[in-house]
């Protein structure tokens, strides 16, 4: 679950890691270790811009789902 909120908070940040981490109360450093395992468990490279909207997209759907 975390590694989805720190994919999550990288895209409502527009790949600001320094700001998503704040958000997130992390350091910057473990910010960066969840990203990198994000990126290696699922290969969804986040900083290609499509690929990006489409994960912002489905984080959106999901979110208004449970609401």
């Amino acid at each position: 679950k975390e590694v989805l909120e720190t994919a999550r908070m990288y895209l409502l940040t527009g790949g600001n890691s320094v700001q998503a981490a704040q958000l997130l109360y992390v350091h910057r450093n473990t910010f960066t270790y969840r990203l990198a395992k994000f990126i290696d468990q699922t290969q969804i490279d986040l900083r290609e811009a499509v690929i990006a909207y489409a994960l912002h997209l489905y984080f959106t759907l999901e979110q208004s789902l449970h609401q």
